[in-house]
């Protein structure tokens, strides 16, 4: 029977197939997973940091954070800690009410996550190629950093304005932090060590949006109520003015592998060691 999917499907379901191959194959090794979206994809080198792995997927929001957690979870018995990449879209944003709906299927399939999506078109989505990935693997040199699949990011024509502005209108709700209390729980069970990594952007694109005290108020708000009795790490990196402008591919993401990424990630290992 031949699978009818679109080139773009194709593609992310190879990205993620190699992922999940890497953490098999390191499963043993891997103390360290780092989840979130294309931020955290760009930003954050592994091989920097001995015994780190990076599955973070582009535009994964906080509920496929910790269904993605859970599964390293049970595939890898030496996890001491859990990195997650929050931006300023990540209190409200959701995968499924996007246009880009169908990465909810290429997550499920790949990862075998557990979860039904009250969305009718990601499941159809999700039956037409399921189990094509079960079999199959692709290995990588790589620790999980393989990039988006558009690592030039978005043209400079597209504007800093515009792009603030889409991920503002997601930073008003916090439907979100649900999942976000998920991992929180997940990782005091398991004795895991949390970070929540705020990553750096350009100065054109915070300039349109409130500082991150106001930005990220809510997650600051939940670090500060949870202290007594389930304590998490905020590394800030919002507006470190250090991340210089040519670093960043586009309005919010860094170069991989450039000297903004090896800053960030350096940043991180300091925080872990």
């Amino acid at each position: 029977m031949a699978y009818e999917i679109t080139q773009q499907v194709y593609d992310a379901l190879l990205l993620c197939t190699k992922k999940r191959t890497g953490l098999e194959d390191r499963k043993e090794s891997i103390r360290h997973i780092v989840v979130g979206s294309s931020h955290g994809d760009y930003g954050f080198i592994p091989e920097l940091i001995p015994g780190s792995y990076n599955i973070c997927t582009p535009s994964q929001d906080l509920m496929h954070s910790s269904l993605i957690y859970q599964y390293a979870c049970g595939m890898c018995p030496n996890i001491q800690s859990v990195i997650v990449f929050y931006s300023a879209f990540s209190p409200g944003f959701s995968l499924q009410e996007t246009s880009g709906k169908w990465w909810c299927a290429v997550l499920k399939e790949t990862f075998s996550l557990d979860i039904s999506y009250d969305c009718d078109e990601i499941m159809r989505e999700y039956y037409r190629f399921a189990g094509i990935t079960r079999n199959s693997r692709v290995p990588i040199e790589t620790y999980g950093r393989l990039l988006s699949l558009d690592a030039s990011g978005l043209p400079e024509d597209y504007g800093a304005a515009r792009r603030a502005n889409d991920h503002l209108k997601h930073n008003i709700r916090k439907s979100q932090h649900a999942h976000l209390m998920t991992i929180i729980g997940m990782a005091k069970a398991r004795r895991h060590r949390l970070l929540v990594v705020i990553p750096p952007a350009r100065v054109d694109y915070r300039s349109f949006l409130p500082p991150s005290c106001d930005l990220f108020s809510k997650i600051f708000q939940l670090r500060d109520a949870l202290k007594e009795h389930a304590h998490f790490e905020i590394i800030n990196l919002f507006d470190r003015d250090e991340f210089n402008h040519e670093w960043f591919t586009d309005f919010d993401h860094l170069r991989p592998c450039d000297e903004g990424a090896r800053l960030l990630t350096n940043i991180v290992a300091q925080s872990l060691y």
